[in-house]
């Protein structure tokens, strides 16, 4: 969404072409490798992406960005709020959170509270918020294709990752992927391992 590929998404890309690197394997689920420029088949997204959403009743998925502007569509009086901030006419009492505005992504960029909770503000009702459905069953039961924290990885991509370490003659790990609990074997199973 609003985020920008780093100089370490770029580097990732250089190497892989200079032919130093032919696979990325990656925790995150922001997409940066492929906008930085990696070839999205040379690219395994471990947790998934928020690109898409998934339908939880009969499991079609739908590009996120297709999503958001349904949700937009059907919720113009929240979407203004979220852009713009309530206004005084009508709203009894002060308003929290503070609106920023929205964030690039098109979501809405409002203070929260201590515990991290947002508060309604005042003249919007849930009741009045059109949850988007599945276009295909009409389920209300949408997820994002990430895999949430606690959550297990797609047995699929887990063996793709694994394959992609056994057949590696180098393996280079970078950042704190070494550390966590289903990647620390990957180290072990390249016959030249690299950690940085």
């Amino acid at each position: 969404a609003g985020a920008e590929p780093n100089e370490g998404h770029r580097i990732c890309h250089e190497l892989q072409r200079r032919g130093l690197v032919n696979h990325i394997i990656t925790q995150n689920v922001d997409g940066l490798h492929l906008r930085a420029g990696s070839p999205r088949d040379t690219v395994l997204e471990l947790h998934g992406t928020l690109r898409s959403v998934t339908c939880q009743n009969c499991g079609t998925t739908t590009e996120r960005q297709a999503l958001q502007h349904r949700l937009e569509a059907d919720n113009g009086d929240w979407l203004h709020v979220a852009r713009t901030g309530p206004t005084e006419d009508g709203a009894k009492g002060k308003v929290w959170p503070p609106s920023k505005g929205a964030r690039p992504d098109g979501d809405a960029d409002v203070a929260s509270r201590p515990d991290g909770d947002t508060d309604v503000p005042v003249g919007l009702s849930y009741a009045d918020f059109n949850m988007p459905l599945c276009e295909h069953c009409g389920s209300d039961l949408l997820k994002p294709d990430v895999v949430f924290f606690g959550g297990s990885l797609d047995k699929a991509v887990r063996h793709a990752s694994l394959d992609l370490v056994e057949n590696a003659d180098r393996l280079l790990v970078l950042g704190k992927a070494s550390t966590l609990t289903q990647n620390a074997s990957w180290s072990r199973l390249a016959p030249l391992a690299l950690t940085l």
